[in-house]
């Protein structure tokens, strides 16, 4: 994945849409890629919100169990989305789950300190 192409991939609204070409380069060299096994849990309800992803590749669905145990599913995210960013930002636990709807799908994956770093830095290259 290169600057360019997360570029592409970013819609408008997204918290890295403003990212120049360089920040983007910084923020792919902080984070990790992961490959997704199908029905993987990417972002688990109630885990600590340690990290956030940006999907390169696939489609993610979003969803969370009620207190009865009822799962309601509510979106399907896909490329250039951002998951998980709230928990990472408040602090709070995590209020639904993401899970990779088949194999072979592609995530960038921040841990809480690199988005922090990345942020404290300004995103510029160094």
């Amino acid at each position: 994945m290169t600057p360019v192409q997360l570029a592409a991939l970013l819609p408008p609204k997204s918290v890295f849409a403003a990212c120049s070409i360089e920040q983007l380069a910084d923020l792919i060299a902080v984070g990790s890629l992961q490959t997704t096994r199908a029905n993987e849990t990417v972002l688990r309800q109630g885990d600590d919100g340690d990290s956030l992803i940006i999907i390169l590749e696939g489609v993610i669905r979003i969803s969370m169990v009620t207190p009865n145990g009822r799962e309601i599913i509510l979106d399907y995210a896909e490329p250039g989305a951002v998951l998980g960013e709230i928990a990472v930002l408040d602090g709070e636990p995590r209020t639904a789950s993401c899970i990779a709807m088949w194999a072979g799908g592609r995530l960038l994956r921040l841990s809480r300190a690199a988005f922090e770093g990345f942020i404290d830095g300004g995103g510029e290259g160094s």
